[in-house]
Order: C-alpha cells, then sequence, then structure tokens
C-alpha cells in the first residue's frame, strides 16, 4: 500500500499485514507506525520493489 495519509494509507494497512510505504514529499512529517518505507518522489517507489518485506499472503481466488 502507498500513501501520504499517516492513519488511513499506513497505519491501518500495515496493522491488517500489508507492507505500507508512506508518500511524504515534504520528508518532515513524523514517520507512521508501521511504515515499512518513506518516500518524497513517486518514481522512488521503483528502488523499493522487491526490497520492502512482504506481509501478506499469497493473493487468494474470491468467488462471486
Amino acid at each position: 500500500m502507498l500513501g501520504d495519509d499517516p492513519v488511513w494509507d499506513v497505519t491501518a494497512p500495515a496493522a491488517l499485514g500489508l507492507t505500507a510505504i508512506f508518500y511524504d514529499e515534504t520528508g518532515r512529517a513524523p514517520l507512521p507506525r508501521g511504515a515499512a518505507a518513506r518516500i518524497a518522489r513517486l518514481d522512488a517507489m521503483a528502488g523499493l520493489l522487491g526490497r520492502c518485506p512482504v506481509r501478506a499472503g499469497p493473493p487468494r481466488r474470491i468467488r462471486p
């Protein structure tokens, strides 16, 4: 999960077992609880792929 809201985009998803990346353009906001990383530019996301721990389980097929 990537987002700029510390609670809804980082802390809540991390509490559910997702890897949460905090997007902070200023670089001055406190790092939210559960954040695996912080980025200030979206192009920095490519450098994180494969580096952050995967905490979620394998994808599940949901039947309608």
